[in-house]
């Protein structure tokens, strides 16, 4: 057993005894918990010098090489190492995910000299993974490298490729398909052009063919927070959604921009029918140096998708596959998607053209196969923008014959706020970019007084809206359209049948 200073960057969290096949056996002493992990420490309840060591040892053993990683057990067996833990202590627990490492106990290593975001380090066992051909002596083998902390369970390897740090995936058999469905999910996200995401292209590797590549986006002075970390920072009620759990969290760190990022994810996810969309697969980015949030992460690990593993003689391509990571079918997630305005199908309309033409860079999907993923891929395409167009007409108001009029007084209104229901494909909208002010009863019932409406009509009109959205265009319309009480009749009307 060793005595290790955690470390987070250059400021010291703890001391703690790592045992010789690398798992936290005890912690000695606590010097900054403000910088520790995220979700080491509830912010909820007072957590025990136990129970953070307990959560310690669990992100520690997280941080090593999963025991479902392809080739472990040979590497493991190769180097007589006995886990993959071990190996995780070999390089000092660096990654290119964050910045903790684990300093030995009166060493005189910095964060400056090691880290692997300015230093250069071994390529030994990414290729150890990747080249069956790999051939090296135990004692030969250079163990400061990033591969030994890389999570999942495809294999992976970091490299620098014109001074950028990289990160190599393989498939899976038996098509290896996951780097090309993460280089046609760029090509969706592209497209769309809705939120960040992480462009893939395509990296051919001597030992493992062709794979996918990507730069590190994360940088010397951010980490990237794992939902489920985020997510175990505050304690979540048994009546309240994991998806309202991330949205109230999100609020209390500052962290902008959640629904148009769980937004995008999901749609996405629905189209190349992903199935791998685990807490560990979406995240968020902090800054390290002031321990602030600063936006949800890039799209990223989308290659477990498109029915990669299904043969064409099981009839399963094109068929529901199970959805994470808030219910367990993609059409159900759906429903969670707030601004449908945002997205323009009408731009993947020829797309399956291209996707054709990057699956046909695969030797092991032949032609019957692409056809079958593509045409299945144009009919989930179809198929959301025919939900985005339900979706529309149910949080509408329709314009009818009588109401010729109303575009041209809604364009003739005068107002500081931003209008809580916009103009779109002949109909009023419900823009959602808006945030639900709580406070909004009372200024709708004292609005409607002052216009003339009794207690009653108000209460009715609150009870039968089905969800924040009608609410929205109530206080929006004895806002708007007070002076205007044809008009306000009309939509007051609409809103008691929505």
């Amino acid at each position: 057993m060793n005595k290790y200073i955690l470390m987070n960057k250059n400021i010291a969290l703890a001391q703690i005894i790592l045992s010789d096949d690398g798992k936290i056996y005890d912690l000695l002493e606590i010097y900054n918990i403000k910088a520790f992990p995220v979700g080491i420490i509830c912010n909820d309840i007072k957590t025990s010098n136990k129970d953070i060591q307990n959560n310690l040892a669990e992100w520690w053993q997280g941080r090593a090489i999963p025991a479902s990683r392809q080739g472990l057990f040979s590497v493991l067996q190769e180097f007589n190492i006995e886990r993959s833990s071990i190996l995780a202590m070999k390089c000092f627990g660096l990654s290119l995910s964050d910045q903790y490492w684990i300093k030995p106990i009166n060493s005189k290593l910095t964060w400056d000299k090691i880290n692997f975001f300015n230093n250069k380090f071994s390529n030994d066992i990414g290729e150890a993974f990747f080249n069956p051909n790999f051939v090296k002596e135990s004692n030969e083998i250079d163990f400061i490298t990033p591969d030994n902390t890389s999570d999942g369970w495809l294999r992976k390897k970091w490299i620098i490729k014109n001074e950028k740090r990289c990160l190599i995936k393989s498939g899976s058999d038996p098509y290896r398909q996951e780097p090309f469905n993460e280089v046609i999910a760029s090509l969706i996200m592209k497209n769309l052009n809705v939120y960040p995401y992480v462009k893939y292209d395509f990296f051919v590797d001597e030992g493992q063919g062709i794979c996918s590549i990507c730069d590190n986006f994360i940088t010397e002075n951010t980490e990237l927070i794992s939902g489920y970390a985020l997510a175990k920072t505050y304690i979540r009620d048994k009546n309240t959604s994991i998806y309202n759990h991330y949205l109230d969290i999100a609020d209390k760190n500052n962290i902008s921009n959640i629904k148009d990022f769980f937004d995008s994810m999901i749609v996405l996810d629905y189209i190349i029918a992903n199935t791998d969309r685990h807490h560990n697969n979406f995240g968020f980015i902090r800054d390290v140096n002031t321990l602030e949030y600063l936006s949800p992460a890039p799209i990223f690990d989308s290659g477990t998708s498109l029915w990669h593993k299904y043969s064409v003689l099981s009839n399963k391509i094109g068929t529901p596959v199970i959805a994470q990571p808030f219910y367990n079918t993609h059409e159900m997630q759906l429903s969670l998607v707030k601004n449908w305005d945002r997205f323009d199908f009408s731009k993947l309309r020829n797309i399956t053209e291209e996707i054709y033409d990057i699956l046909n860079k695969n030797p092991l999907i032949d032609k019957k196969r692409n056809n079958i993923i593509c045409a299945a891929l144009k009919e989930r395409i179809q198929s959301i923008k025919l939900y985005q167009e339900r979706m529309v007409n149910k949080y509408s108001i329709p314009l009818q014959s009588d109401d010729t009029d109303i575009l041209t007084k809604f364009k003739q209104l005068k107002f500081n706020l931003q209008p809580v229901y916009f103009y779109y494909k002949n109909k009023f909208v419900p823009n959602n970019k808006i945030k639900y002010n709580p406070s909004i009863d009372k200024k709708i019932l004292k609005q409607a007084l002052i216009d003339g409406f009794s207690r009653e009509q108000v209460k009715k009109i609150l009870i039968n809206s089905p969800n924040i959205k009608s609410e929205q265009m109530i206080d929006f319309m004895y806002r708007s359209f007070s002076h205007d009480k044809d008009l306000k009749n009309i939509i007051l009307e609409r809103t008691i049948h929505l």
